[in-house]
């Protein structure tokens, strides 16, 4: 089929009800998904005693541009994992899924996705109280595990004007395994729509110019809908002790721009967007864990930053001495 996109032509009536198909389904999908991982209990941001602070009197949570995450596989990792699947398929199909396939691989690749879009993204756990995470986040067991209410997490409807108020919920798949079983319903039912039009418009199919703008396009539709944030949601398996759920802001750069600040971590200047929950707000806070390491006064400095309200603080029960 033409690579020549000069030369394509309009898609039939039938590529349009094909691809409304699949909008409709990715719909419904990304809406059971939602209810299925709704966030029934407290989820756990691990800091340090500046970031306690910070997130409580300023009622922010500071999104970091993923490229500055302590995984260095952040997004590539979940979108090698989509390509070995689609390539697999592709092997094993004829030529012409193999060539939808290929045409998917060749448009989802991290150079592409990183120059159409930012991505932005702040940690939680279902844990509050890991060894692996105060080490990683709470200054070396030294720090607090900052337990937010359930109610702060819930999906909200439709796209707000402020690009800072459309984030989304993903609770994280770890390892291989899990990663394909998330990617596999969105491609097989692309992978669906794509052989219904091979067979019901076989004719209209033999002009690559007619068809390889509906490969485009409902390759296109994959990506967009699902493929990206599933990526988002893949992790390898040595991160699973984390139990993270996570918030992601994704959009395109020139509607992100404006809220882009930039703060320094010792030579390296990291990207972030600051985003704002209600925080102090009574019920927002569900516990602060004290880390196993904490200073014996600990307890009331935390106390001190919620004067009003009857927080639950705890200590860790981890054994852990700081060298």
């Amino acid at each position: 089929m033409s690579a020549d996109r000069s030369q394509w032509k309009p898609l039939s009536d039938g590529m349009q009800r094909a691809l409304e198909e699949y909008d409709s389904w990715s719909r419904l999908h990304l809406a059971a998904s939602d209810q299925k991982n709704r966030i029934v209990a407290p989820l756990y941001h691990y800091t340090d005693g500046s970031g306690l602070k910070g997130i409580i009197e300023n009622e922010v949570i500071w999104f970091t541009s993923y490229t500055h995450l302590n995984d260095p596989g952040e997004i590539t990792y979940g979108m090698s994992i989509a390509t070995e699947l689609l390539r697999e398929i592709g092997e094993g199909s004829d030529r012409r899924i193999k060539l939808f396939c290929d045409m998917v691989i060749d448009l989802f690749t991290h150079d592409n996705m990183r120059s159409a879009f930012g991505f932005f993204i702040a940690s939680f756990s279902r844990d509050g109280d890991d060894l692996g995470q105060w080490r990683g986040y709470g200054d070396n067991g030294r720090g607090y595990s900052l337990g937010f209410a359930p109610h702060l997490f819930q999906p909200t409807e439709g796209l707000k004007d402020d690009p800072t108020e459309n984030f989304v919920i993903l609770p994280v798949a770890y390892g291989k395994q899990e990663g394909r079983a998330l990617l596999m319903p969105a491609i097989e039912k692309a992978l669906h729509v794509v052989g219904e039009i091979i067979l019901r418009e076989a004719e209209t199919m033999q002009d690559s110019n007619v068809g390889m703008p509906f490969f485009d396009a409902t390759a296109k539709a994959l990506i967009a809908s699902e493929l990206v944030l599933c990526s988002m949601m893949i992790k390898h398996e040595a991160y699973r002790n984390e139990k993270e759920v996570r918030l992601a802001l994704v959009g395109q750069h020139n509607n992100l721009q404006r809220h882009i600040l930039t703060r320094v971590r010792g030579s390296e200047v990291i990207p972030f967007i600051k985003v704002r929950l209600p925080i102090r707000a009574e019920g927002s806070i569900a516990e602060i864990v004290l880390g196993p390491s904490a200073a014996p006064n600990a307890e009331d400095g935390a106390r001190s930053l919620l004067p009003s309200q009857q927080v639950s603080v705890r200590r860790s029960i981890i054994p852990y001495r700081v060298n």
